[in-house]
């Protein structure tokens, strides 16, 4: 994966292109801003034979029209646009994304370029990227009016200077079931690994225990996935689970289930109270397996921690949820 971030500026509108030569099916592209309170992810692109499919997007984009009178895609937060966007001679025509004017302050703006298993390059070409330039910060040039005409002392915008450092925070994951169970953490991906951190929160008046937690990811994946470490000798892998008990408002199935239930067939439903997460404890898994062209948020999208004894004898499916401040 191949990932650039510009220096700090306010962003106004992305004219790009997407180019590719060789077997690039399956790359994928994608555009985030962030700054110090974290990252914001844009859209992603997902190369196919004859064009890129707009895949997630928090607006619509056009194509080859930067007066954006024409749209392709789907206005929502990482919607399936399902829109394809063909080659011409190895490129897209230019796209156009224009920012919502509350993410028009001063920003980075990054690009990821993550790679699938063909032998090939996909590239991106900015063709222009219009910026605002309203004077009041802090840089190397003259703010510009929009009439065109010079306004300010030299200094009045960030381009030129050193790009700062930017410490984005590792993104909290919070899950919270009907019942009012809730657990907490973090999850990080490194190529074939996923590591995910879990917090049992549900000690006020709601408690549960997390016996299971299971995972459903996108696309078609083999079953290769093994627990490669875990700080509670309970859990094990166990893959293609059925989803039972509430879990099938979420999902149908799951590519596979850390699940502590030993002996017999283990389902979704279930487990062992006692080998589980009780209560203010917490747990660290280590899984190794086909984890390629996944972002974090769609991993993070697809956990489902299962509570069990929840104030006794209910149990819950909880799934991801805003975090309380």
């Amino acid at each position: 994966m191949l990932t650039v971030i510009s220096c700090n500026d306010s962003f106004w509108d992305l004219n790009f292109v997407i180019k590719r030569s060789g077997n690039t099916v399956g790359d994928k592209v994608t555009f985030f801003i962030q700054n110090s309170a974290g990252r914001m992810d844009l859209f992603s692109f997902t190369i196919e034979a004859t064009g890129v499919r707009l895949t997630s997007t928090i607006r619509s984009l056009t194509a080859g029209d930067r007066s954006l009178t024409g749209s392709f895609g789907m206005l929502g937060d990482f919607v399936d646009a399902g829109e394809l966007v063909s080659f011409s001679g190895d490129q897209t025509p230019v796209l156009t994304f224009a920012f919502f004017m509350h993410l028009m302050d001063c920003r980075q703006l990054g690009l990821e370029i993550m790679r699938g298993s063909g032998v090939g390059t996909t590239s991106v070409a900015f063709a222009d990227v219009v910026l605002i330039r309203s004077g009041g910060a802090t840089g190397m040039g003259q703010g510009i009016r929009p009439n065109g005409t010079l306004d300010g002392e030299d200094g009045s915008y960030p381009t030129g200077l050193v790009c700062p450092v930017v410490c984005v925070p590792c993104r909290r994951l919070c899950f919270c079931g009907d019942t009012g169970v809730r657990a907490s953490g973090d999850v990080r991906l490194i190529g074939n690994q996923a590591c995910l951190s879990i917090m049992n929160d549900s000690t006020g008046a709601t408690t549960g225990t997390i016996t299971n937690i299971g995972f459903a990811l996108p696309g078609t994946r083999p079953n290769n996935y093994v627990l490669a470490s875990s700080t509670n000798s309970n859990y094990f892998i166990a893959h293609d689970l059925k989803a039972t008990s509430g879990a099938q408002l979420f999902v149908d199935e799951f590519d596979f289930v850390l699940h502590n239930k030993s002996g017999g067939n283990p389902t979704f439903g279930g487990g062992s109270v006692a080998n589980g997460i009780a209560p203010g404890d917490s747990a660290k898994f280590l899984i190794m397996g086909d984890f390629t062209m996944l972002t974090l948020s769609e991993l993070a999208s697809g956990i489902y921690p299962r509570f069990q004894a929840v104030n006794g004898n209910d149990s819950d499916v909880s799934r991801l949820c805003p975090c309380e401040p």
